[in-house]
């Protein structure tokens, strides 16, 4: 397994250990985050650790799965599944959406450009946002 590989499963190990201090070591220190749930990029790491550790504490079980994952240079993009059961209240850009109660089950997509020593340097985030809110039970 390369050395990219290697550490995009440290960064899976480290989501799903909900620790957004690991996570984020993984990321350059300019890296920018694009997420659909966030109207404009996220950008360097202390932004992005804030993204992480409000999902982990929105859902504090969630989980994701690699589905499948392909390097093209340097290039990184994966598939994954996100599960969790909404227990936290979720940022918005309009106020935080209080707790559901309920489940999640989402796939991702993720497009990673790596930076020379290989941390995630440009990262966008692909899913489903009406799926999300629907299953959360927000919408119909």
């Amino acid at each position: 397994m390369s050395i990219v590989l290697e550490r995009h499963q440290k960064a899976v190990d480290a989501f799903n250990d909900h620790d957004p201090d690991r996570v984020v070591e993984l990321y350059a220190t300019d890296a920018v985050l694009h997420d659909p749930q966030h109207p404009k990029p996220v950008h360097g790491r202390a932004e992005i650790r804030e993204v992480y550790a409000e999902a982990m504490r929105s859902f504090s079980d969630m989980r994701v799965a690699i589905v499948s994952r392909h390097l093209d240079g340097d290039r990184m993009m994966y598939e994954i599944r996100v599960t969790g059961t909404n227990d936290g209240p979720v940022p918005a850009p309009e106020g935080e959406i209080p707790a559901t109660g309920r489940r999640i089950d989402l796939p991702m997509a993720v497009f990673a450009d790596l930076s020379p020593d290989g941390h995630f340097q440009h990262v966008r985030r692909y899913y489903d946002v009406a799926e999300m809110t629907r299953q959360l039970g927000l919408t119909g």
